[in-house]
């Protein structure tokens, strides 16, 4: 039995997902995973990679606890999934919150 642990650095995106959804499947079926604890410093990134990464981090906490741990920066899209937790430890000097959006029309 263990906790695992995710870090989530720098710019989230498509490449982001790709890389992290393996291994957020293998903590939700393994039953030898018996936690998660996300190692998050990013300023956010897209919102749509922000959300299926989220999702995912729902359905991981209705079976699992998870944690966060904010190093740094945790801001948008990056507190967007600290926001999945059950609880949020950080810093006082860390950057915690803000989330935005921007749209662009023509």
């Amino acid at each position: 039995m263990y906790i695992a642990t995710l870090n989530i650095n720098g710019t989230i995106n498509q490449n982001m997902v790709s890389r992290i959804m393996p291994v957020l499947d293998y903590v939700y079926n393994k039953n030898k995973v018996r936690g998660l604890v996300l190692i998050i410093n990013s300023g956010g990134g897209d919102a749509n990679s922000t959300e299926i990464i989220y999702n995912k981090l729902r359905k991981i906490a209705e079976k699992k606890p998870v944690y966060s741990s904010i190093l740094g920066t945790g801001a948008s899209g990056a507190y967007w999934l600290a926001c999945a937790s059950e609880k949020i430890f950080a810093m006082p000097t860390s950057i915690v919150g803000s989330i935005g959006v921007i749209s662009i029309s023509a």
